[in-house]
């Protein structure tokens, strides 16, 4: 799926103000791209080199490409939701800006929840929820030190949380 959506054309009048479409100025291209930075599960070092990581990712992609970023710290939080401006990603994940960003109070510490698998479905619940009717493929790129869930049920897990797995997983899927 790399063929433009629908877009306004090129000479489409101005809009009077306090009126709004929901078709994008420009096309859009190629799958949406979910960001889950959980600082719950990532070892403070790990934090700032992750952070770089997503950046260097984000400028990579082509004109187009869009991102939404949620953060996991004391909670589930969407800090960006989709865009293809890179300088608006860019700021989400600048603590020094003064935009809406990434809390510094989250980031340098050990967040509740640190390898919970049953909190970290919650939150994979959450994501889907978002995606949930939004048509065309879609990437969720989970940034953590560790992932306190197996996502393909092992045979030690109790029977209900593989069933649980399993479910999660499909639900994704679907979305």
């Amino acid at each position: 799926f790399d063929s433009p959506s629908i877009s306004l054309p090129p000479n489409a009048p101005h809009m009077p103000p306090n009126h709004f479409v929901n078709i994008p100025a420009t096309p859009e291209r190629g799958p949406l791209y979910v960001i889950l930075y959980d600082l719950v599960n990532m070892e403070v070092d790990d934090q700032i080199d992750a952070r770089r990581q997503v950046v260097k990712f984000i400028n990579s992609k082509p004109p187009g490409t869009r991102f939404a970023i949620f953060v996991r710290s004391d909670g589930l939080y969407l800090v960006q939701g989709f865009t293809d401006d890179k300088a608006l990603l860019f700021a989400t994940l600048d603590p020094r800006n003064p935009k809406p960003h990434v809390p510094r109070v989250f980031m340098m510490g050990r967040n509740l929840g640190y390898g919970d698998p049953a909190s970290m479905m919650n939150v994979l619940t959450q994501v889907t929820k978002f995606m949930e009717g939004l048509p065309g493929h879609k990437n969720l790129i989970w940034l953590a030190g560790t992932f306190p869930l197996a996502l393909v049920p092992r045979k030690e897990d109790p029977r209900e949380y593989e069933d649980a797995i399993i479910a999660e997983i499909n639900v994704l899927t679907r979305a």
